[in-house]
C-alpha cells in the first residue's frame, strides 16, 4: 500500500511539473497578438511616446476584460437574487 501511494504522489509530480514546463515555455513566445506586435514597432519608429501607448494598450484591455467579467457577474447576482427568494420545501 505505501509502494502505490509513493508511486501515485510520484506520478502526480511528473504530471504537474510536465504541465508546468509545458505552459511556461508556450507562453514565451506569445507576447502579443499581430496587431499590437506590428503596432508596437511602427511607434517604435515613428518616434510616439512609448508611455502613452503602453497606457492605451493597458485601457484596451482593461475594456475587453470588463465585458466577460460583467456578464460573469450579472450571472452571479441574478442567480443569487433567485436562489435567494426561493423557499425551502417543508
Amino acid at each position: 500500500m505505501g509502494l502505490e501511494n509513493f508511486a501515485m504522489r510520484s506520478i502526480r509530480r511528473l504530471v504537474y511539473g510536465l504541465t508546468l514546463v509545458a505552459a511556461l515555455g508556450a507562453a514565451a513566445p506569445a507576447w502579443a497578438c499581430p496587431l499590437c506586435q506590428s503596432a508596437a514597432a511602427n511607434a517604435i519608429d515613428d518616434g510616439e511616446d512609448p508611455l502613452r501607448e503602453a497606457q492605451a494598450y493597458n485601457r484596451s484591455i482593461y475594456i475587453m476584460l470588463a465585458v466577460p467579467y460583467s456578464i460573469i457577474a450579472f450571472a452571479g447576482f441574478y442567480c443569487y437574487r433567485y436562489l435567494g427568494t426561493q423557499r425551502p420545501a417543508k
